[in-house]
Order: C-alpha cells, then sequence, then structure tokens
C-alpha cells in the first residue's frame, strides 16, 4: 500500500520553498552533494548567502540560509482569542533542535514576550543577538514549531559576514525581487499529474492504483485537479 500519491508529494513540492529544503538538509533528512552551491541557486540571495559560507561553520551557514530564505516564504497567522498574531515560518518538525545542530555562532536565548498557553518561546541569536523566535505549542499528537525572523536579522547576518555598504544597500532594496523569487503565486498554472502502478514481480501495468493512506499536512488537492 502505498503511504501518499505523487500529486500529493508534488504539491508540497510545489507550494513550499527553500527554507524546508534547507532545513531538512540542517537535520540530515536531505543530503546536497555540495551545498556552497546555495549563492548559485539561491539568484537572488547569492551574495549574501556566499558570505555566509565563507564566514560560518556548516551547520551556521545552513541555519543562517535558512532564516534569509524563511523570513520571504510562507507565514501562519495564528488566532489568540480577538487577537491575531503572525507567528511567522511553519516547521513542518514536532523537535527542530536548534540546540543539538553543533551551532557555534548562533545560539538560544530567553524570550520575555507573549506566550499562548500551552507554549514556549526561545529567541535564536547570533553573537548575542535575537534574530528569531522559536516557538513551539504542545499538542495531542505532536507539538507546532515556527521561526518568527526577526526585522534586524538580515541586517546583522551582513554586518557579522562583512559585507560591504554596497553590498547591504542592494540587499535592502531588492525585497520584493526576492519575495518573488522564493514564493510561487497560487494562481500560477499547475502541471497537469497522471499516475500509473506496476507490478514489478508480474511485469505487468496495474488497472487501478491502491488508494493512499493519508496526505500530508499542507496538501491542496484544488491544485491538482
Amino acid at each position: 500500500m502505498r503511504a501518499l500519491s505523487f500529486a500529493n508529494e508534488l504539491s508540497l513540492v510545489r507550494s513550499g520553498g527553500y527554507a524546508d529544503c534547507i532545513l531538512d538538509i540542517l537535520h540530515g533528512r536531505v543530503r546536497m552533494t555540495d551545498e556552497a552551491d546555495f549563492p548559485v541557486i539561491l539568484a537572488e540571495l547569492s551574495d549574501v548567502v556566499a558570505a555566509c559560507y565563507r564566514t560560518f561553520s556548516r551547520s551556521d551557514y545552513l541555519l543562517a540560509t535558512f532564516l534569509l530564505t524563511a523570513m520571504h516564504e510562507k507565514s501562519q497567522i495564528v488566532e489568540d482569542g480577538q487577537v491575531s498574531h503572525n507567528h511567522g515560518f511553519r516547521m513542518e518538525y514536532g523537535t527542530p533542535e536548534f540546540d543539538r545542530m553543533g551551532l557555534r555562532r548562533f545560539t538560544l536565548g530567553p524570550y520575555d514576550g507573549h506566550v499562548r498557553p500551552f507554549e514556549s518561546a526561545r529567541t535564536v541569536q547570533l553573537d548575542g543577538m535575537p534574530v528569531a523566535i522559536w516557538r513551539s505549542k504542545m499538542t495531542s499528537s505532536f507539538d507546532r514549531n515556527w521561526i518568527e525572523v526577526l526585522p534586524m536579522a538580515a541586517d546583522l547576518i551582513l554586518e557579522v559576514t562583512g559585507a560591504s555598504q554596497e553590498m547591504r544597500m542592494v540587499y535592502r532594496t531588492r525585497s520584493s525581487s526576492r519575495s518573488a523569487f522564493l514564493r510561487i503565486p497560487p494562481d500560477a498554472p499547475t502541471p497537469s499529474v497522471s499516475e500509473r502502478g506496476a507490478d514489478l514481480i508480474d511485469g505487468k501495468w496495474l488497472d487501478r492504483l491502491p488508494d493512499p493512506e493519508a496526505a500530508t499536512l499542507g496538501f491542496n488537492p484544488d491544485l491538482w485537479r
């Protein structure tokens, strides 16, 4: 029996972005032949990501690159009574374990802001300066986690990596192009997807596929109809 449909997986890839993949590489769930290729892949972030690669250890480099992409990608609004909070980037991890990644320049610190019931929060710091808020909410199934990248995060990363004033100016003036680069518009055309199953033992095509057992969180079937 198959766990998920192929269309389900394609939808997740399409509706996601680079941040999820970078976090998977940092956690060891995904392997990359050469992590130094991110400056080429992330064309709108090329200079700053290259500076991160030259400056940081592997874990710090990947976390910095994750933060730079996460600030422009999907964010989640959380309702708290009559008040809405933008918790930032929703991570598909029950436990991100930022404190077990061998980070050197990045550390975790306390957070003294608003915290909802059953929720905890810590700051992610670069050289002792907060660059993000990591929120975790306990649920009956698994903990939900968000990273809210703070407005000064990019400037601090640029400063720590020794970026020139010209590089900083270019980075600040290209925010809209980075957002467009890192997000696929919801109304963009979707490819048609058809699936076929094969019996590899008998060497024949199946007349029908077994139904998937589950759908991954975030799957939007309307994109594939």
